[in-house]
């Protein structure tokens, strides 16, 4: 995969340019997303983006109720 620099101040880490590196990182958000062994059991990335997403939206609308952040 191409990636291009676009801030100077934000150098792209080089994990981004190695598969092995890729496949890890989305193991672990699928994992995230629905627990152990995720892409094993069948589950989409669109399924997995939606969970993730939904997580997010939770998290900044407990973020809005409380004042406290939630990580």
């Amino acid at each position: 995969m191409k990636y291009r620099q676009k801030h100077p101040e934000f150098p792209i880490d080089d994990s981004w340019f190695h598969s092995k590196h890729r496949e890890n990182f989305i193991t672990e958000i699928a994992n995230l997303a629905f627990g152990d062994e995720t892409i094993e059991r069948g589950f989409t990335m669109e399924e997995v983006t939606n969970r993730i997403r939904i997580y997010c939206e939770f998290s900044n609308k407990w973020e809005e109720h409380s004042g406290e952040e939630s990580c």
